[in-house]
């Protein structure tokens, strides 16, 4: 199967080569990180600016495909590097934004942040050879053929943690059921999200005992809160207008803006003072967002430009502060919901206690939405009359807002507790 599997990729990427490469081209960020995926550039190299090799023990390394990923893998991480003080841990992700966040959130406490690499059986051998791990993680996703195979050769146990199988990533897989078997069987161990998820990894074929529920790390982010100086400098850019109500969306696609854009006029006329962040889940969309947002009459400016001045609508042009931004907002609503992109994670508000808002495609996180509506701590919203409505009814009754705030948060403590299982199993794969 994996002599099938790597003469399709070969004639693939031969064939379609002439489309490719204009592309990876024209792409700064897939431009910027195509030798490193390859294996043809900066190598991971045992030391960062923000660690030191500490052991001569093999590492583990943990990897994450992009940001939900990465930031989803931080407190496993950590705990990680508290369970294992005598053992160096590596991280890699795959896109330029999750590396930029994983140098960002764990650059100080693993010994290199580098890049995963592309499923070439070169680059791949490379890339691990350069590594020499006793065990890798990776989070949710982002599995590939000939780096599994690989750590198998290796006797590297690979475990995936915090997996899920969505409806439609499983009638996928089930379509080419003898593929993915050779796939997730190589797994050692599978720690998924829900129970549902098990079942569908057993319908594969996957053994019962290298399938467990451990619940979603997601629940564990937060607990540390927002970082006191961080939230002091953030809140500044917004002191010019004191009092004035926050509604920050987070994570939104291109075509969201515009449905935001008039919920917010509708708002305005009981709520003028109100302002509003929009933050693309791609930030390098900002300038277009602040172009269509005074197009339709606003004051906008991006977020790194807003020292000093009054604005109507604040446009996230940053990597890493909207945590720190669902901290200072009243209302708060998730991107990727309006339109066909299964959603973005809604408890980055939720830990914080702010009442959540988010559109009807919410199927990467089916479960975690479902638990915060049945909590009381979110509504499902499908228009921007749907959008206003909600906003002006929790700002016209600041106790009512501030409880169903309180109910987020109290559905992402119940659940909070899959760092500690997961890394149980993990510990009873780490070869002694």
């Amino acid at each position: 199967m994996i002599i099938f599997y790597n003469i399709l990729l070969m004639l693939g990427t031969l064939a379609l080569s002439p489309f490719l490469i204009p592309v990876l081209m024209a792409s700064n960020k897939r431009r910027k990180t195509l030798l490193k995926r390859l294996g043809a550039a900066s190598l991971p190299q045992h030391a960062t600016a923000g660690a030191s090799r500490v052991s001569t023990l093999r590492p583990i390394w943990v990897h994450a495909l992009s940001v939900g990923e990465v930031i989803s893998a931080v407190p496993l991480l950590k705990a990680m590097v508290r369970a294992y003080p005598r053992r160096d841990i590596v991280f890699s992700a795959s896109t330029l934004t999750g590396f930029e966040i994983a140098r960002r959130r764990i650059g100080q406490d693993v010994l290199a942040v580098f890049y995963y690499p592309y499923d070439f059986i070169f680059s791949v051998k490379r890339v691990a050879g350069a590594v020499n791990p006793a065990l890798v993680v990776i989070v949710e996703s982002d599995v590939w053929p000939n780096f599994v195979t690989e750590m198998k050769k290796r006797s590297v146990p690979v475990v995936l943690v915090n997996a899920r199988l969505s409806n439609r990533s499983f009638r996928g897989h089930r379509r080419l059921n003898l593929f993915a078997f050779q796939l997730f069987s190589k797994l050692d161990r599978i720690c998924t999200q829900t129970q549902a998820d098990v079942d569908r990894f057993l319908q594969l074929g996957i053994l019962p005992g290298s399938v467990m529920r451990t619940g979603n790390i997601k629940f564990d982010q937060g607990k540390g809160g927002v970082e006191p100086e961080k939230k002091k400098r953030v809140a500044s850019l917004f002191y010019s207008r004191p009092k004035a109500p926050v509604f920050v969306a987070g994570s939104t696609h291109e075509g969201e803006e515009a449905v935001l854009l008039e919920a917010y006029s509708i708002i305005r006329k009981q709520f003028p003072r109100l302002v509003m962040v929009l933050a693309p889940r791609d930030p390098g969309r900002a300038p277009s967002v602040c172009r269509i947002s005074k197009a339709a009459g606003y004051t906008a400016i991006l977020l790194g430009e807003m020292i000093g001045k009054k604005t109507n609508i604040a446009v996230v042009d940053t990597i890493g502060d909207l945590a720190t931004l669902y901290g200072l907002a009243d209302i708060a609503f998730i991107g990727g919901s309006l339109v066909k992109e299964g959603g973005h994670n809604p408890l980055e508000p939720a830990c914080l206690s702010k009442p959540v808002l988010f559109g009807p495609d919410m199927t990467d996180f089916l479960e975690i939405s479902k638990m915060l509506i049945t909590g009381g701590g979110a509504f499902r919203v499908t228009d921007a009359d749907a959008i206003a409505g909600q906003a002006v009814a929790l700002l016209k009754e600041p106790e009512r807002m501030q409880r169903i705030g309180m109910n987020a948060r109290a559905v992402y403590r119940k659940n909070s507790g899959a760092v500690e299982r997961t890394l149980k199993e993990i510990k009873d794969t780490l070869p002694p």
